[in-house]
């Protein structure tokens, strides 16, 4: 689905990491839909190349895109991207836990 830039996508990924989805919409209520597309995919580690490829962009385009999104949602830079879209859910379930 992520391969062909399916527009069910979005919707069976949702549907297989519920608790991914809730912990993006915590941060940001109201993300839109290809923001939401774009950390899915980043959650299932592909890379800027094979993002690109999947959303008929340049790498340029996804490398761009990562950088406002890392600006929209403070990522740092010395964080990687991917890496932080997984490790979001252990965050998120430590602070439910703390508080």
């Amino acid at each position: 689905m992520a391969k062909s830039n399916s527009p069910e996508f979005l919707s069976l990924f949702s549907k297989g990491y519920p608790e991914f989805v809730e912990a993006i919409k915590r941060l940001d209520p109201n993300i839109r839909s290809s923001e939401l597309s774009f950390f899915a995919l980043a959650f299932l580690n592909f890379s800027t190349k094979d993002i690109a490829a999947f959303t008929f962009v340049t790498p340029r385009a996804v490398q761009i895109r990562k950088n406002r999104m890392r600006k929209k949602y403070d990522i740092p830079s010395e964080v990687d991207f991917n890496k932080w879209t997984r490790e979001l859910l252990l965050v998120q379930n430590s602070y439910r836990v703390v508080t």
